[in-house]
């Protein structure tokens, strides 16, 4: 079976998506990494495209996730407690999958 391409939700983040990006933005990325397209509420949605051994993901953000994920790439993100963080920030309310 072949590798699955999907748009997730921030809040689905896994362990292995947080090491692709650490592994992926090693400095840290920018609005020119982003990807950005309208979804079919009409709304834009901004998304960083991460390759897993599974799959290619675009992973929809918003503000506070970007600001949780730069702060694990600062820390190192080697600690286990920091995807506990990670998953504790992400806000309750956040868009569809």
């Amino acid at each position: 079976m072949g590798k699955v391409h999907r748009i997730i939700n921030v809040k689905n983040i896994t362990s292995d998506m947080l090491e692709s990006i650490k592994h992926t933005y090693p400095y840290g990325y920018d609005d020119d990494d982003m990807i950005k397209f309208v979804n079919a509420a009409g709304e834009t949605v901004s998304a960083l495209p991460i390759e897993t051994e599974d799959g290619d993901y675009l992973i929809k953000m918003n503000v506070e996730m970007i600001n949780a994920i730069d702060a694990f790439l600062d820390e190192g993100g080697d600690d286990d407690a920091q995807g506990e963080e990670l998953e504790a920030e992400a806000p309750d309310s956040a868009a569809e999958d």
